[in-house]
């Protein structure tokens, strides 16, 4: 698991290469998911973010290019015209692809949508370097978000109990990462800084690194549905060790955006 720590293009106003629109470029950075931008291109949208220091990730989310729902469509990164990676998606589903450590010349960010059916839509994008958590992140018991549906249903009924209208609701799903077992080290240096960074912007969470294939990815292409935005951070909590002082139980609760 991987959570990330930082965003580098959380003030930068991309400049926009294929799908030039009335929309403001600016809200592609924009943590509000009121706004977004949408192509004048009915399957490409590419954004430029310009020269970046050291980062492993870029992350999109809130887009509309599950196309076919076939996996031909897709998420890409590159160092101006170099491939970094691809991450094809046949769902609606937050994106973070991961790479080596690497400055960027041109961080681009690029959708595309197979189907063409519609322009593409880009909510939120970042950029910036995420961590792997210690000991596989995760314990028996954690709610593996990418694998639910954030639907509420509400169904009226006959006079004899039979079903007659129903209405479907998105809402928010909650989610809490539990990490037993920290060193000490962890605890005061890379969860401080990753405590400062959630309370103050979305952060993303990778569960997995691996295609879910269990074909290995490459530049060109790959798949990984394991990625959500997690917002809105609560209840942080670090408890001593029941058994040694050099060890500290962590916690922290958030809400989840997974764009199923």
């Amino acid at each position: 698991m991987k959570i990330t720590t930082t965003n580098v293009i959380a003030n930068v106003t991309p400049t926009i290469i294929t799908g030039i629109s009335t929309d403001l470029a600016k809200n592609i950075t924009d943590r509000d998911f009121s706004v977004s931008y949408t192509s004048s291109d009915q399957f490409r949208l590419t954004a430029d973010f310009g020269a970046t220091g050291v980062i492993n990730y870029i992350a999109v989310a809130g887009t509309n290019i599950e196309g076919n729902k076939d996996g031909t469509s897709r998420v890409r990164v590159t160092d101006g015209g170099t491939i970094v990676g691809t991450i094809n998606v046949s769902t609606n589903q937050v994106v973070v692809i991961s790479f080596p450590e690497q400055s960027f010349t041109n961080l681009r960010i690029g959708l595309f949508n197979q189907a063409g059916t519609e322009a593409p839509v880009l909510t939120y994008a970042a950029a910036g370097v995420m961590i792997d958590v210690p000991n596989g992140g995760e314990i028996a018991g954690y709610s593996r978000q990418f694998l639910t549906r954030n639907i509420k249903q509400r169904t009226t009924v006959n006079n004899v109990g039979a079903p007659t209208a129903a209405i479907q609701k998105r809402v928010a799903l909650k989610g809490t990462l539990n990490l037993p077992n920290m060193t000490k080290s962890f605890s005061e240096n890379e969860w401080q800084d990753f405590l400062d960074f959630a309370y103050s912007n979305h952060f993303f969470i990778l569960e997995r690194d691996d295609d879910d294939e269990g074909v290995e990815n490459n530049v060109n292409s790959g798949i990984n549905p394991s990625a959500y935005l997690a917002y809105e951070s609560t209840a942080s909590k670090a408890t001593a060790h029941a058994q040694t002082r050099e060890l500290n139980n962590l916690a922290i609760s958030y809400k989840v955006f997974t764009g199923l």
